[in-house]
């Protein structure tokens, strides 16, 4: 017989349609054949194929996933998307993944601990200045900074010079205020709140007091909160980022050879075009993000100007540095054109920029010559785990007076089973027709993983300037602690054996023990925010006397 439902021909003892599910009633008995029937010749008619909704539904789906699915090869695969993902994966490879130092310290787990957990920093350290080999004289220092989970953080700093105590200052921290005491000198704490901040960056009397008072200027309507102000330009410059990659041209090109981790491997070429207006967008809208919400602060104003004259020189300092933002980013007058090279795990191994003519306008501007030139730049990122471990950058300008610059970054990290070698050499050269010179600058860094001890030199002939030290990495635990000391710190002249600071420090990272608590003087609390100029006169001399008690 055959289903009611889908036409399908099933077994006539059938209770179910075999094919599509549905429960038969009875069926369809199938036509007699043509001898039967007395119409020889003639074939079996099937009765139509009938499709119910879900039926419908369920084929359109397949189709749309099918449609779907390879629009989405397509997609993913295209030049366009392998440069971006490119990108992103190295970065990402350089910011996450450690080797080196970083590994063998857990430079990552410690970060997490110092920022988002409880950790607990201690600083000491001894510095004896000389000059052409006579000691001139020593000092000791020595800070510790205890941190919760909670945002609660207490620091205490604390130094002599030669044998004489210069006193300690204390910095306890919660989410609501701030407490500062020098108990030596102040028998009393100054004192924060951080809400009220909040509402006095907003109140444009206490603004124009603070001027008419202190001589600080602070513009209305900014905000204390750094986090907030990194996470919006974080997104602005994400948004431009996305709107870069949608926006940018990429063309397959031919392979070339790359030497990674000791490894030849052929990695694919792209020609890539970036327009110049996405280019201007993203500076611009960085210096902008910061300019809405810093405006001209930290300008200096003339002290016999108004509270409302300063208000106006602000504003025509940020309007300047407007106009000065779009004088650089008119320079760009041209779309970016350059090479992207894609390796192994799909990341981008070298960029190759080449800028065939420089305007004059854009050279006056950096130079103040009146001559065109070219410009070329190459940055390889090498490294198997991380890109920056083998790493070179490849710059050069020429000018059409025959003047040249260039420069050379070279980064190299070898790290075996028993050590670690990182070395950085940066070149720069000058020329022009009469010739040219070259100043080469190294620094290199060793760390013995069987023993903890470490050594690092810098010789800098453009600084004149040499720097060499060495110590001991102790309780390594992989990101939960370490230790770290410094025995031989040297900083001397380039052309003179001689040192001018010798310098031995420890600095030691742990898990913070027990909690904090302020306990810092309750006895005076001087409210910085309320304080007038007489207050401030009256500590002042009151921090003199104490000062002078002991000996200072």
């Amino acid at each position: 017989m055959y289903c009611t439902n889908c036409g399908k021909e099933i077994p006539d003892d059938s209770v179910f349609c075999t094919f599509c599910g549905q429960k038969v009633d009875g069926g369809v008995s199938p036509e007699p054949k043509a001898a039967e029937s007395g119409t020889q010749g003639q074939q079996p008619v099937k009765p139509p194929v009938k499709m119910n909704k879900k039926s419908l539904a369920v084929a359109g789906g397949v189709v749309a996933a099918v449609v779907v699915i390879g629009g989405a090869t397509m997609l993913f695969s295209s030049p366009k998307a392998t440069v971006a993902k490119g990108f992103q994966k190295t970065w990402k490879a350089v910011c996450q993944e450690e080797t080196g130092l970083d590994a063998y310290l857990g430079m990552n787990s410690i970060g997490k601990m110092i920022k988002d957990g409880s950790s607990s920093q201690k600083l000491t350290g001894n510095a004896s200045v000389s000059l052409w080999g006579a000691q001139l004289g020593d000092a000791d220092v020595s800070i510790q900074l205890d941190r919760e989970k909670n945002n609660k953080a207490y620091v205490t700093a604390g130094a002599s010079y030669s044998g004489m105590d210069l006193g300690t200052v204390s910095v306890y921290m919660d989410k609501k205020s701030i407490y500062a005491a020098a108990p030596e000198f102040l028998d009393g704490s100054f004192y924060l709140n951080l809400k009220d901040v909040e509402k006095k960056l907003n109140d444009s009397d206490y603004l124009e007091e603070l001027w008419d008072d202190q001589r600080i200027f602070l513009q209305e309507g900014m905000s204390s909160d750094v986090d907030a102000f990194m996470t919006e330009v974080q997104r602005v410059v994400k948004k431009d980022v996305k709107s870069l990659y949608k926006n940018m041209n990429v063309k397959k090109s031919g392979k070339e050879t790359f030497s990674i981790d000791g490894k030849d491997k052929k990695c694919q070429g792209y020609d890539v075009t970036i327009s110049e207006d996405d280019l201007k967008k993203i500076v611009e809208d960085i210096a902008n993000t910061y300019l809405d919400e810093y405006g001209a602060t930290g300008t200096f104003m003339p002290s016999d100007y108004t509270y409302d004259e300063c208000l106006e020189q602000s504003e025509r300092d940020v309007d300047e540095m407007r106009q000065e933002i779009k004088k650089y980013t008119s320079m760009i007058k041209d779309d970016l054109n350059f090479q992207v090279y894609v390796g192994p795990k799909g990341r981008v191994v070298s960029v190759k920029i080449e800028k065939k003519k420089l305007s004059a306008a854009a050279v006056a501007e950096v130079t103040s010559m009146q001559v065109g030139g070219t410009a070329s730049v190459e940055v390889n990122l090498l490294g198997g785990k991380n890109p920056m471990d083998d790493m070179s950058v490849k710059g050069e300008v020429k000018f059409g007076d025959g003047t040249s610059a260039s420069l050379e970054l070279s980064r190299e990290l070898k790290d075996t089973k028993t050590d670690i070698d990182d070395t950085i050499e940066l070149a720069l050269a000058a020329g022009s027709a009469y010739g040219s010179n070259r100043t080469n600058i190294e620094l290199n860094g060793q760390v013995d993983k069987r023993n903890g001890q470490w050594e690092i030199s810098l010789r800098s002939p453009i600084l004149n300037t040499t720097f060499s030290a060495d110590g001991t990495f102790e309780n390594v635990k992989k990101g939960k602690s370490f230790s770290v000391s410094l025995e031989n710190i040297n900083l001397g002249s380039y052309s003179s054996e001689y040192g001018i600071l010798d310098l031995e420090m420890t600095y030691e990272v742990a898990p913070l023990k027990g909690s904090i608590s302020n306990d810092l003087p309750q006895k005076t609390i001087y409210d910085i925010l309320d304080m007038s100029e007489d207050d401030w006169t009256e500590i002042e001399n009151e921090i003199d006397m104490n000062a002078r008690a002991i000996g200072i």
